[in-house]
């Protein structure tokens, strides 16, 4: 499956969106699960506008937030790599 076409399935079948993504900020990797049975994962992040639907929490999802970049909460993030998405992303619309 192509990234893009990944973050759009990803999107509608977790918040009941469409999107158009507009700009990777960039691919990180990273580990799922802490129980010493960890799968590497590759995780594409991207720059999106909605273009159909109203976000709403399906599936695993237990609630959609929205924040500015720099009023994300660091304490409460499920990656380890996520600091560093944030950063890149403050970065290039500094």
């Amino acid at each position: 499956e192509h990234p893009r076409d990944c973050v759009r399935r990803e999107l509608r079948e977790e918040a009941g969106v469409e999107i158009e993504p507009l700009e990777l900020i960039g691919v990180w990797m990273d580990c799922y699960g802490g129980d010493g049975s960890a799968v590497a994962t590759l995780n594409f992040y991207w720059a999106a506008r909605i273009v159909e639907g109203v976000p709403e929490p399906h599936d695993d999802v237990a609630e959609l937030r929205w924040f500015e970049p720099s009023e994300i909460p660091d304490d409460d993030l499920a990656f380890a790599h996520t600091r560093e998405v944030l950063a890149a992303l403050r970065q290039k619309h500094a």
